[in-house]
C-alpha cells in the first residue's frame, strides 16, 4: 500500500502543534487514521468507515506530550487502542512513532495537580525565604548570602520546571543551612 502523504505531514505537524483526529477502527490493529489542523469532516469519517467497515470511531486531539515526548491522541470519551494507532501509524505512513492514548479528564487532573504541586513549593519556599532564620542568616551578608541567594535562584528553577521532588528536596538542604548558615562555610 502506498505512504499517504498527507497523513504523514499531519503527523509530522502534530509534533509541533495541536491537530484533531479521527481513528476508525475496523477491530484492534486494523482501522484508519484521520489527521487535519482543522476539524475532520463527518463525510471524511463517514467514507473511512464505509470504506473498511469500521465499528468504531474515535475523535479527539493530538499532540506531543512534552512530558514524555509521545505522540497523544486525546479524546473526551472511550480512547483507542494504542497498538492500533501504531499499526495504521506504521502501515498508512510508513512512520513508527511513540504514541499513547487518554481521555482528557485524566489529563486535566494532572496538570491540576502539577500546578498543585507547584503553588505547594512556591508557598514552602516564600515561607523560607520570610522566616526568622533565612533573614538572619541573609543578614550576615557576604558568603552566606550569595549561597543562600543561588540556593533560591536554583529552588525556582526546579519550581518552574515542575520537578517538585526535587525543589523539596533543596528546600530541605536550604531550610539547613538558614538554621545554621556557618556550618557551609
Amino acid at each position: 500500500m502506498p505512504i499517504d502523504k498527507d497523513l504523514a505531514g499531519a503527523l509530522k505537524q502534530a509534533k509541533t502543534r495541536t491537530m484533531n483526529f479521527a481513528l476508525v477502527e475496523k477491530k484492534k490493529g486494523e482501522g484508519t487514521l484521520i489527521v487535519n489542523s482543522g476539524d475532520v469532516k463527518s463525510s471524511a469519517i463517514a467514507e473511512a468507515e464505509k470504506a473498511i467497515g469500521g465499528t468504531k470511531t474515535y475523535k479527539g486531539k493530538c499532540f506531543t506530550d512534552e512530558n514524555t515526548g509521545e505522540l497523544m491522541f486525546e479524546t473526551t470519551s472511550d480512547v483507542p487502542s494504542v497498538d492500533t494507532l501504531k499499526a495504521v501509524i506504521k502501515r498508512d505512513a510508513g512512520m513508527t512513532l511513540k504514541v499513547n492514548s487518554r481521555k482528557e479528564t485524566a489529563a486535566k487532573v494532572l496538570d491540576m495537580l502539577g500546578a498543585k504541586l507547584k503553588e505547594n513549593a512556591q508557598k514552602r519556599l516564600a515561607g523560607i525565604e520570610g522566616g526568622a532564620d533565612f533573614k538572619k542568616a541573609m543578614s550576615l551578608g557576604g558568603p552566606v548570602a550569595d549561597d543562600l541567594k543561588k540556593r533560591v535562584k536554583e529552588i525556582k528553577n526546579l519550581i518552574d520546571r515542575n520537578d517538585s521532588k526535587k525543589a523539596n528536596e533543596a528546600m530541605d538542604r536550604l531550610d539547613k543551612v538558614a538554621k545554621n548558615p556557618t556550618q557551609t562555610l
